[in-house]
């Protein structure tokens, strides 16, 4: 498809709803938990899902439009168009997906927005997408970032992947040949590390056994079913299982490379004096 078109969202026909394209740095997460929740003790046991409820569509119902469309208004210096696609389990902790994001992109500019569905989409919208919209705008946008990265925890049991939207968008990522990272939190990445050393092929089994996109669900039965109708009707489920299981082992493995060679280049430790 052509390039992807640049603006907000607007309530529309299925087929021509644009994506809604704008994001967030990391620096308005912190701001939005600290001003808006009250600072992270008022959100420490929620997920994604209660902070939406309980924050998000409050703070947007007037307008019934997405937090970042409401940024735009106001001219907020970290709101602008995404750069990287940002997926996540909304039954996981708010705060373990933020440390997670935090960790992964510790190195990055501090002016790299991240699409994230809490802020990026209109929470009031209800109008349901039709096919060529999955098939056309919703993987194109995906496309157009050329980077997603999906925060997996815990990374024994990963939520993500029984989740039927993550697994289509990490179909859409591979589909699109997108630069493609796992974000864990600085402990949960540890853990992982240290189970792979131990048993590289158990490790990666535990965890890719878990890939079949016929079971996962959706919280919406009709997101399940429009998602479940795109694969259908394309690939199928034996591709799309087979194309998210290789850029799960890929990254894994080049996360394991990674920690080992950086541990390997780490100068010897010194001894004591005699």
């Amino acid at each position: 498809m052509g390039p992807v078109e640049r603006q907000p969202s607007r309530n529309t026909t299925a087929s021509t709803i644009p994506f809604p394209v704008y994001g967030v740095t990391l620096g308005f997460f912190r701001e939005f938990i600290d001003n808006v929740c009250g600072g992270e003790a008022n959100v420490a046991h929620m997920t994604t899902t209660n902070v939406c409820e309980t924050f998000i569509k409050p703070q947007t119902a007037a307008e019934q439009r997405s937090y970042c469309e409401l940024l735009v208004r106001q001219e907020h210096p970290d709101v602008g168009v995404a750069d990287v696609f940002i997926s996540h389990a909304w039954s996981c902790r708010f705060l373990d997906v933020y440390d997670a994001l935090t960790h992964h992109f510790r190195h990055e500019s501090p002016h790299l927005c991240l699409w994230f569905d809490l802020f990026s989409n209109n929470q009031h919208a209800t109008l349901d997408r039709d096919f060529d919209w999955w098939c056309g705008t919703f993987k194109g946008a995906i496309g157009a970032m050329q980077h997603v990265v999906m925060v997996l925890a815990p990374w024994h049991d990963p939520v993500p992947l029984t989740r039927a939207w993550c697994l289509f968008e990490l179909y859409c990522s591979a589909e699109t040949r997108c630069r493609f990272e796992i974000a864990m939190s600085r402990h949960e990445r540890a853990q992982f590390v240290a189970s792979m050393v131990r048993d590289v092929e158990g490790c990666l089994l535990s965890v890719l056994h878990r890939v079949r996109c016929e079971r996962s669900q959706a919280f919406d039965p009709n997101d399940q079913r429009r998602i479940f109708e795109a694969v259908e009707r394309t690939v199928g489920f034996a591709q799309i299982n087979a194309m998210v299981f290789e850029q799960l082992r890929r990254w894994f493995v080049h996360a394991l490379e990674e920690t080992l060679l950086a541990e390997t280049a780490l100068p010897p430790a010194s001894s004591s004096p005699a």
